[in-house]
């Protein structure tokens, strides 16, 4: 929505009522335009993909740009979680001896936390699911 309010406002906004043909004209253009977006910024992180499926690459490709714009520009969160980990070990990493020798904690140990407390969301997620669907039959 945020991209939509961007180019509305990007022009002088006519604010008349349109005739059904054209609000069904404005309707396809708008999801004609987000398709081309869409496509535009999946084509990198794809390829980068299949490169590394192909060649058996060992690096991460969740952590390169190309593949942090799509959930970037879909969701609130500016990358997925799994993402946040990985940039979090390569950032802290040079500094995980002065954390473990001046305030006792491992760059690891919080990684396995924030893991735990993910997995406890999705269980309670599913576990919801299940009894609301369970008490809907």
């Amino acid at each position: 929505m945020s991209t939509l309010h961007g180019l509305l406002i990007s022009q002088k906004i006519d604010y008349s009522i349109p005739t059904p043909k054209m609000l069904e004209n404005y309707i396809c253009k708008t999801d004609s335009l987000l398709k081309e977006i869409h496509q535009a910024m999946l084509k990198p992180s794809t390829d980068i993909l299949i490169d590394s499926i192909k060649n058996g690459k060992k690096d991460n490709p969740f952590i390169k740009g190309e593949c942090l714009r799509e959930p970037i520009f879909y969701s609130a969160e500016s990358a997925y979680d799994f993402q946040y980990l990985e940039l979090f070990l390569k950032k802290y990493e040079k500094d995980n001896q002065w954390l473990i020798d001046n305030k006792r904690i491992d760059i690891h140990n919080i990684v396995l936390v924030v893991n735990s407390i993910i997995l406890i969301q999705i269980s309670k997620a599913t576990h919801s699911t299940i009894i609301s669907h369970a008490i809907n039959i």
